[in-house]
């Protein structure tokens, strides 16, 4: 089996910028990475505290739930040695790939999260996470979202607790039109396993409302202020919350800049803002905008991942790259620790047309 880890190393190989993504944090990476068939994933990234000027970054990876991605993380079984979790997640796969479960199409993807700040174990336990678009408020009642009820037990080994089952169900009912539970966590790698529910879709002025209906502890002010410091700058918000008998006040705010010519300059604001409270030390605010760039087969062939070059392409002339991109950043509200800053830093696998990429570069920065 060809892993990630050689992926992760090409994505990775043409970056010179110092201060995100230290040797150490890229050997742990790789350690990690080396779970994961190569086949399986084409999208991964890693999550930097920006305030922290420790070049430290925990490991992300998803496993799409679209063919052959599926398929190739099915077949590869749970790691020797490893934490039952494993075991659990390799069962929980094999019922993903089967077209005859609920699960084959109401989970679109697997989020694998790994903490790193400390060298893991061997091998690693990961954290979960099931995205879906099937989890909105028509399916607040209980026998509509009883499939991640039932997934979430199977992967966690443990049965939901009454008292969390009934956190569910006023969440996905308080939802606005339009919005939805997009990610379900399980931190499983955490000393006391939590669950994170990530929304999406609530309008800005919708926020507080929501998060009043669903009774949650926080502080109401705290989050104004914050929205009217950091809402101008983006262009979505996203919701992260903590869950267990009941909602948490821990609070992430996932915020979005869409791409665009005016993305850079939008980037620096973004950022100045966040120096301005505290949020991100220097090295990291440097560093972040040369984050984007490409690792492009024909540029760099001694990096280029051999599984890679034998894949079939679209056509003779698209060339395979890996994207470099930030993902968003995340405020996160964790009473009574400060407030803190990570950034998402994103790693996709593509084909282009080399013609059409030569144009785009002609006609812009490179």
């Amino acid at each position: 089996m060809t892993s990630l880890d050689d992926h992760v190393a090409a994505a990775l190989g043409p970056l010179r910028v110092q201060g995100l993504i230290g040797a150490e944090a890229r050997d742990r990476a790789a350690v990690v990475a080396r779970l994961i068939p190569a086949a399986a994933c084409s999208f991964f990234g890693f999550e930097c505290r920006l305030g922290e000027a420790a070049d430290e970054a925990d490991f992300l990876a998803c496993i799409a739930g679209a063919d052959p991605n599926r398929s190739h993380w099915a077949a590869a079984g749970a790691p020797e040695g490893g934490d039952p979790v494993w075991e659990r997640l390799a069962v929980f796969s094999r019922r993903w790939a089967d077209p005859s479960e609920s699960i084959n199409t109401a989970v679109n993807n697997i989020w694998l999260e790994f903490d790193l700040d400390r060298p893991p174990a061997t091998p690693a336990i990961p954290s979960l996470f099931l995205g879906s678009d099937a989890l909105a408020r028509g399916q607040a009642a209980p026998a509509d979202h009883a499939w991640l009820i039932e997934a979430a037990e199977a992967l966690t080994g443990s049965p939901m607790t009454p008292a969390r089952r009934a956190t569910l169900a006023p969440v996905l009912a308080a939802l606005p039109e339009g919005a939805d539970l997009f990610q379900f966590g399980m931190m499983l790698s955490r000393p006391r396993p939590i669950l994170r529910l990530c929304l999406r879709g609530i309008p800005r002025a919708g926020l507080m409302p929501f998060l009043n209906a669903i009774d949650w502890p926080g502080d109401p002010q705290e989050l104004a202020r914050l929205l009217d410091r950091y809402g101008p700058l983006v262009d979505d918000i996203f919701l992260d919350l903590d869950a267990g008998s009941g909602i948490h006040a821990k609070l992430g705010l996932e915020c979005y800049l869409d791409t665009g010519p005016e993305q850079p300059a939008r980037l620096q604001a973004l950022l100045q803002r966040l120096d301005e409270d505290g949020l991100v030390v220097a090295s990291k605010r440097n560093a972040l905008p040369a984050w984007y760039g490409i690792t492009h087969e024909k540029w760099r062939p001694a990096l280029w991942p051999a599984d890679l070059a034998r894949r079939e392409r679209p056509s003779p002339r698209h060339s395979g790259v890996f994207l470099r991109t930030i993902h968003h950043i995340k405020l996160t509200l964790d009473p009574p620790a400060p407030m803190s800053a990570k950034a998402y830093l994103a790693c996709r696998f593509a084909w282009v047309d080399d013609k059409a990429l030569k144009a785009q570069l002609a006609g812009g920065s490179a």
